[in-house]
């Protein structure tokens, strides 16, 4: 006896779906799986990145710091005794008979050292030598009227 029927329904046999309808709904639940693994690699993925990105950045973070550190704890080692030099006074007073030069250090691989008086105006530069006609840089500065 043959079976003629329309697509997805049962046999009247009982034997079922014919094999196109298993293969379809096969080829339905693997794209399906497929999907959500790709989904799933790529979610995955981006927060591995995401966390990659970050231990990066603290890494570099951490190092900047330390560079930084180390160059503020240099100058610092090298200026709080010349700041209690007696010829420093001398260039307060003469400066013309400024000689403070200036040299890389650590992260400061560039800048200069300036003497400047409580009204702002530079005394003594690393990068002029004396300072000329009164120009006072640092006038209003928060951190100059702190000292």
């Amino acid at each position: 006896m043959v079976d003629r029927h329309r697509e997805g329904e049962i046999r009247p046999d009982g034997r079922g779906w014919s094999l196109r309808n298993y293969i379809a709904l096969f080829m339905v639940v693997l794209l399906a799986v497929a999907a959500v693994a790709a989904f799933s690699v790529r979610y995955m993925s981006e927060q591995d990145a995401r966390q990659a990105a970050r231990a990066d950045a603290n890494f570099a973070a951490a190092k900047a710091a330390a560079l930084l550190k180390s160059g503020f704890d240099q100058i610092s080692d090298l200026s709080i005794p010349l700041s209690h030099d007696p010829g420093i006074r001398e260039l307060f007073a003469d400066p013309t008979k400024c000689t403070i030069g200036y040299a890389p250090l650590g992260a400061f691989t560039s800048g200069r050292l300036d003497l400047a008086r409580l009204d702002g105006s530079v005394v003594c530069s690393s990068s002029k030598g004396p300072a000329a006609g009164g120009v006072a840089p640092y006038i209003g500065q928060s951190w100059l009227a702190a000292t």
